[in-house]
């Protein structure tokens, strides 16, 4: 049998004003013909796939630069080889560019994935993807998801899901249901961990393509999260209290103000200490910086201390400049008998607050006093955030940070 080789372009004289409807279709030439002669086994023919999954912009012709075209280039590779396939087992029958054509609708869907070998039934697939949840309820609850986009889309195949499909679902359970959008957002990342599962098996190297079915769904309007801070009144209240000097209530009150200074949390203190994370700029002691890394991500933090009651508190404190940062027993969670919580809530009633004084309550106060003169940069090390640009990095040995801080200075 002599070899064969499909070529396979796409068609450069498309009208793009038809890429302005609903449905695009994008028109693929396929050429078969034997290898180094002219004369083609069957015709050229055209076939047609929806363009909806490979447009980045509804309107604009794709680009080989754009991100959806590794996709694009992926199901061409792949119908390249089915029909090379088709037409080397049937090159004796010579097949006709309608039998072709009439071969490639029935085993490929619009969206380009071969139905028989590529695509199985959503409801034949979820079988073997729960064998690895053993837990009853989990079960319960993938299973249910399918079983209602089975009943929306009868006899759906998993490769067919796309994003209109999951936009027209998402609207009927918005409409028969009446979810939350919290609920709707769990309910299809379910869908989404189902279809990422087949997906990923078979293009291990597209981790765009087993997230393209699921982007910009609204599952609802989002209501914004109360956060809980101190205005500038309140921390002056906090600040005048009248307090035993030395006692305990003293100390958390003291505390809690540092934190709001700094954004820190109460169990990065307990592993600072002045050996290890204290350096000061230009060797002068009243200008401490602290730098060390967050416990609950272990991302990297600095913190430069120039406002007058930081200051003084830091002072207070550590007069030696020695040991580890607030080694008081209060902070040490090994001590049953004292609570430091309790405390913060006595204090916020004090100052009449309708909120708990806590952890968070000092990072947002931090964020909405202190921090609107600073660069996003300077934010970020602050707090400790990930969202980081690795050029901005500072470093208190070669950039003088307190430039930055104008905005924690007393006037």
């Amino acid at each position: 049998m002599p070899r064969t080789h499909i070529n396979i372009e796409i068609d450069p004289n498309h009208n793009r004003s038809r890429l302005k409807d609903k449905n695009p279709l994008l028109k693929i030439y396929l050429v078969a013909r034997r290898v180094r002669q002219k004369a083609f086994l069957i015709p050229p023919y055209s076939i047609k796939v929806k363009l909806e999954d490979f447009q980045k912009v509804e309107g604009k012709w794709i680009k080989g630069s754009d991100r959806n075209s590794k996709k694009l280039n992926h199901l061409l590779k792949e119908l390249k080889i089915r029909l090379e396939e088709y037409i080397l087992d049937n090159y004796s029958k010579n097949p006709s560019p309608k039998e072709v054509k009439e071969w490639y609708s029935k085993n490929v869907s619009p969206e380009g994935f071969f139905r028989s070998t590529e695509s199985p039934l959503l409801s034949e697939y979820i079988k073997s993807f729960l064998k690895h949840y053993p837990k009853y309820q989990t079960k319960k609850d993938y299973q249910s998801i399918s079983n209602k986009m089975e009943k929306y889309f009868p006899g759906l195949r998993i490769g067919e899901i796309d994003n209109q499909k999951m936009k027209d679902f998402l609207f009927d359970l918005k409409e028969t249901e009446h979810l939350k959008a919290t609920t709707l957002k769990a309910q299809f990342g379910k869908i989404q961990k189902i279809y990422s599962s087949w997906y990923l098996e078979k293009y291990p190297e597209d981790e765009n393509g087993a997230k393209r079915p699921f982007r910009s769904l609204k599952f609802g309007i989002k209501e914004p999260t109360e956060r809980n801070t101190l205005n500038e009144k309140q921390i002056e209240k906090l600040k005048n209290l009248e307090l035993p000097i030395g006692s305990e209530k003293e100390y958390v009150r003291d505390v809690f103000l540092f934190l709001c200074y700094t954004s820190r949390y109460f169990k990065d203190l307990r592993a600072l200490s002045f050996e290890k994370n204290v350096s000061y700029q230009n060797d002068h002691p009243e200008r401490p910086i602290i730098k060390g890394f967050r416990g609950k991500t272990g991302i990297k933090f600095i913190n430069i201390i120039i406002n007058s009651h930081h200051l003084e508190v830091f002072n207070k404190y550590h007069p030696d400049r020695k040991g580890p940062l607030f080694s008081n027993p209060i902070l040490s969670l090994v001590d049953p008998n004292f609570k430091f919580n309790e405390i913060l809530s006595q204090l916020g009633r004090s100052i009449d607050l309708d909120f708990k004084l806590t952890g968070k309550v000092a990072r947002y106060t931090f964020r909405n006093l202190y921090a609107k003169s600073l660069s996003p940069q300077m934010v970020a090390l602050a707090m400790g955030h990930s969202r980081l640009n690795t050029q901005m990095e500072y470093n208190a040995s070669n950039l003088d940070p307190y430039s930055q801080f104008t905005g924690l200075i007393e006037k």
